[in-house]
């Protein structure tokens, strides 16, 4: 939440939306809409205030309409609520929220001991594969030089992490019952993280499946994949979003201005990047995280990250004389 929070520092100015979304020549249109709600202590209530503002105006997600007592959003808005650091994919739910009462009675219950949440739009008509909801996981190198310059970062290709269950549309068909409307999802169906996949039933650690499902695979199952639904050309342009949308995050002058306060020249740190592509082929920013994962266990996994590795070290070895110089790398 934090970074999306400096990207909404840096970006955000006459005309532009605050949170992201996707819309028109927003510069954060690769970052889903997203509240950070937060407290000074756990007996205050959260206010949603900014949940209804930020949330509405959504395109295609939902029109707030104040009732009598409540706010209500027609259609039903996908969303999904976490703990705002740290969570690694635990007490994360997916909800169709519609109405505001509704969220309020989900933080009251699952997150009455937390000081802050985010509440981020959910990314619907996600890419598939083999009727499976993914992300894709890469990994941003950070570089910090001296003299002024800017923090350097990095990109590296990484892998898929799929849903062990086939994705079911976030929104129900026109006529449902009311009851369907307003209700908490399946995260195993919409959420890729490995401790919530991890938790099924199924899961087998030697074969990293879940009842017979891969949930992590190579980059070139996702490279293909992009070729056969999207057409050629379509992993560069994939790949080129992911470039540009680090680039716009790196560049944040919020962001620069956080890691540039950073101890040490040369101070060096992986993180683990997730993106979601949607069937149209546009790239989401889900997160960014620190301390990524590194997995021996996985033959591909192992492979990836053990030349990941070594390649880092490699730079940073090879940057250090010219940091040291304020020269550029």
């Amino acid at each position: 939440d934090t970074l999306a929070q400096h990207l909404v520092e840096s970006y955000t100015g006459p005309g532009a939306p605050t949170t992201g979304g996707g819309s028109g020549e927003d510069p954060l249109s690769f970052l889903p809409r997203t509240v950070w709600l937060r407290r000074d202590n756990v007996e205050t209530p959260f206010e949603l205030d900014k949940v209804t503002a930020a949330m509405a105006t959504a395109v295609n997600k939902g029109d707030a309409k104040k009732g009598s007592d409540d706010v209500t959003f027609d259609p039903p808005l996908p969303i999904i609520i976490k703990p705002s650091g740290g969570a690694c994919g635990r007490h994360i739910t997916v909800l169709r929220l519609a109405c505001l009462s509704q969220l309020r009675d989900v933080l009251n219950e699952g997150y009455a001991e937390s000081p802050s949440v985010v509440v981020q739009q959910y990314v619907d008509r996600p890419l598939c594969h083999a009727g499976h909801k993914f992300d894709v996981r890469c990994y941003l190198l950070v570089l910090r030089s001296e003299k002024g310059l800017p923090v350097l970062g990095f990109y590296h290709d990484g892998y898929i992490r799929l849903c062990s269950r086939e994705y079911e549309e976030v929104l129900p068909e026109e006529g449902a019952a009311t009851g369907a409307l307003g209700a908490t999802l399946d995260p195993s169906i919409h959420l890729t993280n490995c401790h919530i996949q991890w938790m099924e039933d199924g899961f087998d650690p030697e074969s990293d499946s879940v009842g017979g499902v891969l949930i992590r695979r190579p980059w070139a199952q996702f490279a293909s994949l992009l070729e056969t639904q999207l057409g050629h050309g379509s992993v560069t342009s994939v790949r080129a979003q992911m470039k540009n949308i680090l680039t716009c995050t790196l560049t944040a002058p919020a962001i620069q201005s956080v890691l540039a306060s950073q101890p040490s020249c040369g101070q060096f740190g992986i993180y683990g990047v997730d993106f979601l592509v949607d069937e149209m082929g546009k790239v989401w920013l889900i997160e960014i995280g620190r301390g990524a994962a590194m997995r021996l266990s996985v033959g591909h996994l192992r492979e990836l990250h053990t030349t990941m590795i070594a390649d880092m070290v490699d730079m940073v070895t090879e940057a250090q004389p010219y940091l040291s110089k304020g020269d550029p790398v």
